[in-house]
């Protein structure tokens, strides 16, 4: 009979490991990349027509930062560290397309769109009681 975790041996019971964490983990650094790729590239990115479809550069952002919000919770990243370097990375960002890249500019309401991705992403993966 196991007690506490520990067979009658005295041998702790292997704890289930979370599920595809290691895919996950594979993901945030995808979202990552894609993630520096969208803030720091140093020429305005345009696709086609869609670049003047309104509203689509807010979606991009608010996209990106969900994407790797939720990829860091699921990869099981701890949440104050991952919330606090991806609210820190809404600002910077803008500050630094504003002053040190020529062709890019500061926006922002593309901070309000990156923290609502934030906010996004971390509700996409909150804990269901």
């Amino acid at each position: 009979m196991s007690l506490a975790g520990r067979t009658s041996a005295g041998d702790r019971t292997p704890s289930p490991r979370p599920v595809a964490s290691g895919w996950w983990r594979a993901g945030l650094a995808l979202a990552v990349v894609v993630q520096l790729v969208v803030l720091y590239n140093a020429t305005q990115p345009s696709v086609g027509g869609l670049a003047s479809v309104p509203g689509l550069d807010k979606l991009v952002h608010a996209a990106v930062f969900a994407s790797v919000m939720a990829a860091g919770r699921r990869a099981r990243l701890p949440r104050v560290p991952l919330l606090m370097l991806t609210v820190v990375q809404a600002p910077v960002s803008e500050l630094v397309q504003a002053g040190l890249l020529p062709r890019r500019s500061g926006d922002p309401f593309d901070v309000v769109a990156d923290l609502t991705g934030c906010l996004i992403g971390w509700w996409l993966t909150r804990e269901r009681r």
